[in-house]
């Protein structure tokens, strides 16, 4: 904009200077193009070089020799990724996701790291789901395993920090600093009454009883079917971390219960309920880690609170010392498939991750056609979305498949519906217990808005050749010829997801039947319900499919590579010259908005819930699946 008005501003000048032969329209326009592109070049340059600053900063050097420290540090605070991505244009580089896969590669390297003695976890906002989360304290134990110490250290716990920072054999908390150690909830937002206040309609159909995703458009509360739904599988993910952080802490998981229902945050009550091992300042822990091991740690570390001078460990921080899975032999396709499932490209430059066909189908056509690819591990990290984007996947990878080499699937924080529907064609799934899986089912419709844009004064009319080519409109109610004319469509395609689930994972359709109808499991549950293998991570999943591929040696090849800035540039100019398939906000500009946390992202669901469902499209998406807090 500021372009043009300096143009205009131009061509208004007084006429005398136009009279002197300075400036013609014509040499207003020229100066105003070549303006625009000087500033574009400029703000071009400025981008790239913002860009090697942020990739400088974040990188990380060469596995097992990053550093020449003798503890491995962890620090723990703010987002959580599966892999490397680039942090957005405008964004602070260290604000990008940090990647769980190498930090959890890390801490297992270095356990068997002889110049490594000890593990220091600095926990502030795991920001991650209970699946990712357990994927870095199953790699905390590993290191324990070992015969070496963990400690962590934090100026505060909610209680997914502490979860992780639970396997540690010492938790330290800054003396002034609070444990709430409360358990978690979820908040869900019904828009109904909003949407009757402004005259907006929500017309969907959905197949599956337990599909509830459209129930908060339509109701001011949950269904009978969604709360059975959910408190099953809060039940499932709660037991299961209760269980693992009262193991640790050795505690009856009925006494860390009551514990947690009746917290007590100050440090002393924290330590005296055994839930913290020690208040103290992060210097008195530092100067003690290689010995957390030791009968008269404690007392070390009050010796150190009251030092005048402490002797600081050397450090190697993780993200330094994560390579990746190097080494040689065969070579394993490691494909990170996270965010929602979107049809086109591109969510402009502060957008999350998003999984797309015309991304994905690529990459995955050049590793069939690799032949120095020898199995291929799909993680997921999905609420899914489109049910055609998914489709197309899953295609892709069976072509794959058909060349005789093996697919496996490690799930994190959920792989549920889409995310589901992409995974079940593989050889073998290996899920967390605590990862969200399942949802299989289907929804579409629209927001009829004619009632909004009434009360606004506004009228159309509209010219039709062919009697439903309005059927989509924003402005027409579906009447019930359309209805049952879009229900068969969702059934058809629900038949068609159902079919795909039982022959990928060998079951008869009237199994999945009875285990779909858009039910969400736990990780857990799904095993049981034979919609999973294994109970596990990353590192199994990988072990598997070398297993499959009958593999002795090997190593890992992690795609697809995070876009770098002109790539993301150029996926944010044709967002904008084609705003349809545009993606939708991210929570980073949403949230900016609207001071609410939990309305901010009930919103942001609204806007990507608008572009999956464009068009009249399936939507095998469950939003809202991980506001557990």
């Amino acid at each position: 904009m500021s372009e043009q008005r300096t143009a205009i501003q131009t061509e208004g000048a007084p006429r005398e200077q136009k009279k002197r032969g300075c400036l013609t329209p014509t040499n207003c326009l020229l100066f105003a193009v070549l303006g625009t592109g000087a500033f574009l070049l400029c703000l071009f340059a400025g981008l790239l070089v913002f860009a090697s600053w942020g990739s400088g900063e974040s990188s990380g050097g060469g596995g097992g020799g990053g550093g020449s420290g003798n503890v491995l540090r962890v620090v723990l605070d703010g987002p959580l990724g599966d892999a490397p991505q680039f942090a957005g244009a405008f964004l602070d580089p260290n604000d990008a996701p940090q990647p769980v896969a190498r930090i959890a590669r890390a801490i297992r390297d270095a356990a068997q790291d002889d110049d490594i003695d000890a593990l220091y976890l600095r926990c502030g906002n795991v920001g991650a789901g209970w699946g990712v989360s357990r994927e870095l304290r199953e790699a905390v134990l590993a290191f324990r395993a070992a015969g070496k110490p963990a400690v962590a250290w934090a100026e505060g716990y909610d209680t997914k920090s502490y979860y992780v920072a639970s396997a540690c054999d010492q938790i330290a908390l800054a003396p002034a600093g609070i444990a709430l150690v409360n358990g978690f909830s979820v908040g869900i937002t019904y828009f109904k009454r909003a949407f009757d206040k402004l005259g907006v309609e929500p017309e969907f159909e959905h197949v599956g009883d337990y599909k509830s995703a459209i129930e908060v458009y339509e109701r001011e509360g949950p269904s009978a079917e969604a709360s059975e739904s959910l408190e099953y599988l809060l039940d499932g993910i709660w037991n299961q971390v209760l269980g693992e952080m009262a193991a640790q802490r050795k505690l009856r998981a009925d006494v860390l219960q009551q514990r947690i229902d009746h917290p007590v945050l100050d440090p002393a009550g924290v330590v005296a309920a055994g839930l913290v091992d020690v208040a103290a300042s992060r210097r008195a822990v530092e100067a003690c880690l290689t010995t957390a091991r030791d009968s008269n740690w404690l007392e070390q570390v009050g010796a150190a609170e009251t030092a005048l001078e402490t002797q600081e460990p050397d450090f190697v921080d993780a993200e330094d010392y994560a390579g990746g899975w190097g080494g040689s032999g065969e070579k394993i396709a490691l494909v990170y498939a996270e965010g929602a499932i979107v049809d086109s490209e591109g969510g402009g430059l502060f957008a999350t991750n998003q999984i797309s066909p015309g991304r994905y189908v690529r990459l995955l056509e050049r590793l069939r056609e690799d032949e120095s690819v020898r199995a291929l591990v799909l993680r997921v990290n999905s609420p899914g979305g489109s049910g055609l984007a998914s489709d197309l996947i899953h295609e892709e990878l069976e072509r794959f498949h058909r060349t005789g080499r093996p697919i496996v699937v490690s799930m994190g924080d959920y792989a549920a519906s889409g995310g589901y529907y992409i995974a079940c064609g593989a050889d073998w799934i290996v899920a967390q217990p605590t990862t969200i899986t399942g949802s299989i089912g289907v929804f579409g419709g629209k927001f009829n808005l004619a009632g909004g844009l009434a009360k606004l004064g506004l009228t159309s009319h509209t010219y039709r050749r062919g009697e439903m080519s309005d059927m989509f409109d924003l402005d027409t109610p579906f009447d019930p010829e359309r209805r049952a004319v879009f229900r068969t469509f969702l059934q058809s395609f629900y038949d068609r997801f159902v079919g795909k689930v039982a022959a990928g994972r060998k079951l008869e359709l009237s199994a999945v039947h009875a285990i779909a109808k858009g039910r969400v499991w736990t990780g857990e549950q799904a095993l049981e319900r034979k919609l999973v293998d294994q109970v596990g991570g990353i590192e199994d999943a990988l072990a598997k499919a070398a297993q499959l591929a009958h593999l002795e040696r090997w190593h890992v090849v992690e795609q697809p590579r995070p876009l770098g800035l002109f790539e993301t540039l150029m996926q944010e100019f044709d967002r904008q010259r084609h705003p349809s398939s545009a993606a939708a906000l991210g929570s980073t500009q949403l949230g900016a908005l609207i001071p609410s946390a939990d309305v901010a992202d009930a919103l942001q669901e609204v806007l990507v819930l608008q572009q999956v469902l464009a068009g009249g499209r399936a939507a095998a998406y469950a939003p809202g699946l991980m506001p557990l807090r």
